[in-house]
């Protein structure tokens, strides 16, 4: 019996040594100023990578902030939908997307311009033109595509472009780029034509 109590000791001492976490949260900037025991606690939970820290917080809307601060610092996209809040659930799944450069989360966006803004910085830092076809507003799509086509200097892509004449800017950038004035011949509209041949006379 005596080795069978001394058995539960040992193993809670052994629980308690390996996930020092609890005591830390109960006596985590127990010591700082009212006024600056808030950041206090978000700079402890960032520094440790814990969300668990951010329970000492009150506030709903700083206990999200702070869980958003852990996921940013440590790029984990599995905190997002633990968000309480709204707001910082949203911040949380635009930056870590653009963050990780991962596409299929921007789709978790409910606004249309922050998904926009989200899969066209993600479509352009992957070099994924198709993605791009994904944004809503027609100018930032077409630019989108512009930017991956001039940067992989690929008159295809190009091609792809829903506006004709941006096609023919698009074809333009790419042949000074490449210093091919052959390009400027896949240009429909003369007068940008003849402004593509003029970068070679």
């Amino acid at each position: 019996m005596k080795y069978s109590v001394l058995s539960l000791i040992l193993i809670v001492f052994v629980l308690v040594a390996c996930n020092p976490t609890g005591q830390v949260i109960r006596d985590i900037c127990s010591d700082a100023p009212e006024s600056e025991k808030e950041d206090c606690i978000i700079n402890k939970a960032k520094e440790q990578q814990d969300t668990l820290v951010c329970s000492q917080l009150e506030d709903s809307m700083t206990v999200s902030y702070c869980r958003y601060s852990v996921a940013e610092s440590t790029g984990d996209m599995e905190i997002c939908p633990k968000i309480q809040e709204e707001f910082w659930q949203q911040v949380c799944y635009k930056n870590l997307a653009i963050q990780n450069n991962h596409i299929s989360t921007c789709y978790a966006l409910t606004s249309i311009k922050d998904r926009d803004e989200c899969l066209n910085k993600v479509s352009i830092a992957t070099e994924d033109y198709r993605s791009c076809k994904e944004i809503e507003d027609f100018i930032t799509r077409e630019k989108c595509v512009s930017t991956i086509a001039v940067g992989l200097e690929d008159t295809d892509i190009c091609d792809t472009m829903e506006l004709l004449p941006n096609r023919d800017i698009c074809y333009k950038k790419i042949a000074v780029k490449v210093d091919d004035q052959g390009i400027c011949d896949e240009i429909a509209g003369d007068l940008l034509k003849g402004s593509c041949d003029s970068e070679f006379e």
